[in-house]
């Protein structure tokens, strides 16, 4: 159920405020993959090539948020994918952003304040006042929270959804060098690290077709040993590690064993914050605690190779085994944080009714999945990564 939240600030003619200097501008896939490699918010679910595979029945609009220069040039500051499923003949639907707007540079808040709230503005414009839809936004989750994303969202009268069941994200500080990397993590944590180094492991870091096609063979065979209903977008990693900009494709890390593979992941590693997007491991991983030993490994090469302060670990989907392992590796000097709620604004009761019935029976739907699969989730365990 939907909490209360102030009305939106109107002017006199009941439109949104102004959004000073910024403009929005819609653009084709190719050039909104191109133009938001550069951004510290960037995440792997705004990339197009990711978008129009996974949610290929969606309209997808592509939007550029960009800041006057001087009389001929403007500069994208922020962006925003949004998804738009309208609802035949009744002039409404949903506008849907995930993990949004992102900003391009963050490292001074009060003018990421002031830029966040500008779009929202523009956001409101568009796609409540002009198309009448309903419009939802899932706000970013940083390492560092930043509070200021719902306080926008709530004083442009956003009604706030209900908190997700399990919010808890896990991250791994970078910017520190190994030895205090080391000396972070929980002593239980560094205790496995230490065995799994005397187990003979190999860290290899090699995206190859071939060890993509072992990465999948993986990750099917511990879906199957773990009965765990799979949500994920899996089908869309071939697509991602085809793309020709290196910046943007993710990065294949595998753990061998006297040459065969017991552990492998795959990292977006674009933004400032780094993110886990996969694992996979078999049998024998287990005793040989490869999971820490291929984290540990990943964190070294993370901190030396790219400009990512952070390291994304995603969250727990319920298990505590899976908690207690990513707050170890979080450890002194990481951050837990949480995920924020969806939030929806909608300009009439016309777009409200119809597009939190949409919600609705999407939720109605997902109740459905989970109690077909409980059974199913009651025999699964989690995959430590």
């Amino acid at each position: 159920m939907n909490k209360p939240c102030p009305s939106t600030k109107l002017n006199e003619k009941n439109e949104p405020l102004p959004s000073s200097s910024l403009s929005i501008k819609e653009v084709q896939s190719e050039q909104w993959d191109k133009t938001i490699t550069n951004f510290s918010d960037l995440r792997q679910e705004q990339l197009a090539i990711f978008i129009n595979n996974r949610w290929p029945k969606l309209d997808t609009q592509y939007c550029l948020f960009e800041k006057k220069l001087d009389t001929n040039n403007k500069e994208a500051i922020a962006g925003a994918a949004v998804m738009i499923a309208r609802v035949p003949f009744l002039g409404s639907g949903v506008a849907i952003i995930k993990w949004g707007p992102m900003l391009k540079d963050c490292a001074d808040p009060e003018s990421s304040f002031s830029n966040y709230q500008a779009c929202i503005n523009l956001l409101i414009q568009r796609y409540a006042v002009e198309q009448n839809l309903l419009l939802s936004i899932l706000p970013s989750t940083f390492a560092e929270p930043r509070e200021w994303q719902e306080t926008s969202l709530v004083e442009k009268g956003f009604s706030q959804g209900k908190d997700l069941s399990f919010p808890d994200r896990y991250y791994v500080n970078l910017t520190i060098d190994t030895e205090s990397q080391r000396k972070s993590y929980a002593s239980k944590w560094r205790y496995h690290l230490k065995k799994s180094e005397q187990e003979d492991l190999v860290f290899v870091h090699d995206t190859s077709d071939q060890n993509l096609e072992i990465f999948m063979d993986l990750y099917r065979v511990m879906a199957d040993r773990k009965q765990f209903p799979d949500y994920s977008a899996i089908e869309t990693l071939p697509i991602l590690m085809s793309i020709e900009d290196k910046k943007l494709r993710p990065e294949l890390f595998l753990i061998t064993k006297s040459t065969v593979t017991v552990a492998a992941a795959i990292i977006f590693k674009s933004s400032d914050s780094a993110v886990y997007l996969y694992g996979a491991t078999s049998d024998e991983a287990l005793p040989l605690r490869a999971g820490y030993f291929m984290h540990d490994r990943i964190i070294q090469w993370l901190s030396g190779n790219t400009h990512a302060k952070w390291y994304d670990l995603g969250g727990n989907d319920g298990f505590s085994g899976l908690h207690q392992f990513k707050k170890g590796m979080v450890g002194q000097h990481g951050s837990i944080t949480q995920v924020p709620a969806i939030y929806t604004y909608g300009h009439s009761i016309k777009s409200r009714t119809i597009g939190r019935g949409l919600f609705l029976l999407k939720d109605i739907k997902t109740t459905l999945q989970q109690r077909v699969e409980k059974w199913r989730s009651q025999l699964a365990t989690a995959d430590l990564p």
